[in-house]
């Protein structure tokens, strides 16, 4: 997961580390929040948070890690399949804007292809257990409980 720049911004607020370099390096590396995404956030320099993790023993990730480990999984878990290298670039893009992870999930949730695959894996579900197709009302009340329900006006 990639957390949104405000969202990080607001927890090293909230959690009264702003001026304590060692809980902010602790914090990148439990949560898992890239050194390039942290320097923006700080408004210092990327190799700064290098440096100063590296000399405190931190082991913070490099936005490469973090971007190709939350897209592959976002692809995985969506479409059930990798990203192609334009949608994997793309991806990229949208998360250097410093938007979290969970808008882009979002944006691949809503597609036609999100849609597709949901409408696919419940359809399947019902032939292997029921023998047929799940009629309307239970492919809804499925979508719902799983929590892919979505308004399909």
């Amino acid at each position: 997961m990639v957390f949104a720049d405000e969202v990080i911004r607001n927890y090293i607020t909230s959690q009264g580390i702003g001026q304590n370099p060692d809980a902010i390096a602790y914090a990148a590396q439990v949560h898992n929040i890239p050194a390039e995404q942290l320097a923006r956030v700080l408004n210092v320099e990327t190799s700064a948070v290098r440096d100063y993790a590296e000399s405190r023993g931190y082991e913070i990730p490099t936005q490469t890690e973090v971007f190709t480990q939350t897209i592959n999984d976002a692809y995985a878990n969506q479409y059930g399949r990798e990203p192609t290298d334009a949608e994997f670039q793309n991806a990229v893009n949208f998360l250097q804007t410093g938007q979290g992870s969970e808008a882009g999930v979002r944006n691949l949730y809503l597609s036609l292809e999100g849609y597709n695959y949901d409408v696919q894996d419940i359809t399947s579900a019902f032939r292997q257990v029921y023998g047929r197709n799940p009629t309307q009302d239970e492919f809804v009340r499925t979508a719902s409980s799983l929590g892919l329900y979505r308004d399909w006006e």
